[in-house]
């Protein structure tokens, strides 16, 4: 199994700002499930302080199986199914390192098949993000009230206006790639998405819900459609879903339809065997992942591609 470096930028905020934010997991990393804290859930750990130009984390997702199977061959070479059953203190587990420059929000995410994917964490970020806001917002409509003695609804709209950014990001897609494989095509004529869940809208697609594997949708496009236009509002698109993947469906020369899974054009930073990655991890203290072999690695990738890690990425202007 193979371990992939994938890169990914986080838009500029300033109210609340990524260091507001990274702040507030390193003091109460996310749990997504404190309910049962013995197996199960999802956990984000940030480290802000161990590397001067980067934010670390760790994304822990424990599985709550109590058993795992093994295949072996027994003394006369038969090959037989065994399930063990785990250490009782031990949970089944993935794992995902990412690191983030400070002062542009472009970073590297570790990613191997079946972990938590770079949408689910940055998921994870964006719900923080917005208790943040709200934390900003109480904090400052009591300042408000207190020090301009504003009534309550004018200090809530103040603050609101005050603390109006919202969490965006981006997968880093080579474009470059995308329009090579495309520049033969004569147009774009499709984008699909799919979805591990079913939305209910209709009655009679209730009685699916609960079957549903995988729930494609697929969007046409307009003949007429700019390609540049096109291609990044289909990346947006993509990561602003919920969906696992999306692929771009395009008609050639000859009037034949081909598919380009958008997954295989990400810029890949790394490739390593998964046995090899684990090695250099295992007994690692949880406390100290941030001095990891593998945030190293990150570390050591964006150094050595600084021609993505020292982009300035401009604050988009707000219209008004």
């Amino acid at each position: 199994m193979k371990v992939r470096i994938l890169g990914f930028s986080i838009d500029p905020t300033d109210k609340p700002s990524l260091d507001d934010l990274m702040s507030h997991i390193e003091a109460t990393p996310i749990d997504t499930n404190k309910e049962n804290e013995d197996r199960g859930g999802r956990l984000v750990f940030v480290n802000s302080n161990a590397h001067d130009d980067y934010h670390v984390g760790l994304v822990i997702t424990a599985k709550d199986a109590k058993t795992y199977c093994q295949l072996k061959k027994d003394a006369t070479g038969a090959m037989k199914l065994v399930v063990s059953d785990l250490d009782p203190d031990a949970s089944l587990m993935e794992f995902n390192f990412f690191v983030i420059k400070k002062d542009n929000g472009i970073g590297l995410y570790q990613h191997y098949h079946q972990s938590c994917s770079m949408n689910g964490t940055m998921k994870l970020l964006q719900k923080q993000f917005n208790i943040v806001v709200r934390q900003k917002v109480d904090e400052a409509k009591k300042h408000y009230i207190k020090t301009e003695e504003l009534s309550k609804k004018k200090a809530t709209t103040k603050a609101n206006k005050e603390y109006k950014d919202r969490f965006k990001w981006q997968m880093l897609v080579s474009e470059e790639k995308l329009n090579k494989i495309l520049e033969h095509m004569k147009r774009i004529k499709a984008l699909e998405l799919s979805f591990s869940t079913l939305e209910v809208e209709a009655d009679e697609f209730r009685g699916l819900k609960d079957h549903v594997v995988k729930n494609t949708q697929r969007f046409l496009f307009s003949q007429e459609s700019r390609f540049t236009d096109l291609l990044k509002n289909v990346i947006t698109c993509v990561n602003d879903s919920e969906a696992d993947s999306g692929r771009v469906i395009a008609i050639d020369i000859n009037d034949n339809e081909q598919t380009f899974d958008i997954s295989e054009n990400l810029d890949i930073f790394g490739v390593y065997e998964f046995d090899d990655v684990t090695k250099k991890i295992d007994s690692l203290d949880i406390d100290d992942f941030a001095d990891s072999w593998m945030i190293k690695e990150l570390i050591n990738i964006c150094n050595e591609r600084s021609e993505y890690f020292k982009a300035k990425i401009r604050k988009k202007q707000r219209s008004r």
